[in-house]
């Protein structure tokens, strides 16, 4: 049996990341059993043994003698055989050398090969070393959720990271590479995939700048804050057209800007309708259609509680379903200054007056919503989205939830 140093990475990799699907499969379907364990237990090993020879594989192609831990006798007969031999590498020797730990294997990629590893990635790394350490020794005991927090958007890390490190033979676990090529071919004319592919174009190269890969008929559910003010900022300064559909019933066919604070807080502008959105995001869920299909991107947001409106005897609830609430507000033109209110019974009257009136003092409408759930998806107008309004009717904990639904069904 014969596999390369390259290959056999690659396989571990790609099996780590599969194992790592099957067991969210179980897990966010609140399978209890045993067997799922299993699963994210060759996740680990196995991801933590494709890396492992994939750094070793960089290492390699610097300088062979850069995977050895040290030059002792082993090593100078591995060599002294390789030379006599004429064999290729130092690895098809008899007696094979003590190679370098993971650790170090980290270490000298940075060191000798220049390569720089972010300090997120690494952590991550040293992480599932500590898990893989725990499996190989001794009996495990490590809540699911911190192993699944290790690998969140670790897949994107490695395959930014291992595309730069080893060039197009790195085949992404995703297939972003080829997703990428594939858009980069698109047609320079008004056809309504090469819209597709040039805005999709536009999503992948801006947030592979944020280590954020996408992939044909992909998924990726992102909850750090600074990641999703990144996404919304590259959002504000494409060339496209956004519409959004509310759980509510509300829409906009003309979303104009996305602001989103630290604290999570965040307001959606739609020109349309003269309105404002207020709410707290809690993740964001992006799907990516494949190129062949008309679809637009998804944007998913998932709320959280926002502003205590409990006071419901001066503020106007509307629209309620069992995990979001909607409050209506307004800025009004009040003695010639504009000022936000929530007050439902001066709203009331506002609403009763006659048209002159009422546009003489309404300046916009606001809506803030509270609670937990599944708000909204955004699309890119031009492009379809229909069968896409089931995800406002989905009731479910968290957007892997709905993303494990999704990818099920696609496949």
């Amino acid at each position: 049996m014969k596999i390369s140093i390259f290959d056999n990475g690659m396989d571990s990799l790609k099996k780590g990341f599969m194992h790592l699907e099957n067991f969210e499969n179980l897990h966010f379907r609140n399978n209890n059993g045993k067997e799922k364990f299993f699963l994210l237990k060759d996740a680990i090993m196995n991801t933590h043994h494709g890396v492992e020879i994939l750094l070793k594989q960089i290492l390699i192609n610097e300088n062979e003698l850069f995977a050895f831990s040290n030059i002792d006798k082993d090593l100078k007969f591995a060599i002294k055989e390789k030379r006599e031999k004429n064999l290729k590498s130092i690895f098809e020797a008899s007696c094979m050398p003590h190679t370098v730990t993971f650790r170090e294997a980290i270490d000298r990629v940075k060191s000798l090969c220049g390569f720089s590893i972010q300090n997120s990635l690494e952590s991550k790394l040293i992480k599932l070393e500590s898990y893989r350490n725990q499996i190989t020794h001794a009996s495990i005991i490590s809540d699911e959720n911190d192993v699944l927090s290790t690998f969140e958007h670790l897949a994107d890390h490695l395959d930014v990271f291992f595309l730069k490190a080893l060039g197009n033979s790195y085949i992404s676990l995703g297939r972003h590479d080829e997703f990428k090529k594939t858009c980069l071919a698109s047609k320079d004319d008004s056809s309504i995939i090469s819209f597709k592919k040039k805005s999709t174009l536009y999503l992948i190269e801006e947030l592979e700048k944020i280590s954020i890969t996408l992939s044909p008929n992909g998924f990726k559910t992102i909850k750090d804050i600074t990641l999703l003010k990144a996404i919304f900022s590259k959002l504000n300064n494409s060339n496209f057209s956004f519409g959004m559909d509310i759980y509510n019933g509300f829409n906009s066919g003309s979303v104009g800007n996305f602001h989103l604070s630290d604290s999570r807080e965040m307001k959606i502008f739609a020109l349309d309708n003269n309105s404002e959105y207020h709410l707290k995001i809690r993740e964001l869920l992006i799907f990516t259609p494949s190129t062949d299909l008309t679809m637009s991107p998804l944007f998913v947001i998932y709320t959280d509680k926002y502003h205590d409106f409990s006071n419901t005897k001066s503020t106007s609830l509307i629209r309620t379903n069992e995990k979001i609430d909607c409050y209506e507000g307004m800025i009004i033109k009040d003695n010639g200054q504009e000022k936000c209110t929530w007050d439902k019974d001066e709203i009331s009257k506002i609403h009763s007056y006659d048209d002159d009136k009422y546009f003489e003092i309404h300046k916009k409408n606001i809506y803030a919503f509270s609670g937990r759930g599944v708000f909204c998806f955004i699309n890119i107008q031009k492009l379809q989205f229909r069968g896409a309004e089931f995800l406002l009717q989905e009731s479910c904990d968290s957007l892997r939830e709905i993303e494990i639904l999704l990818r099920t069904q696609i496949k």
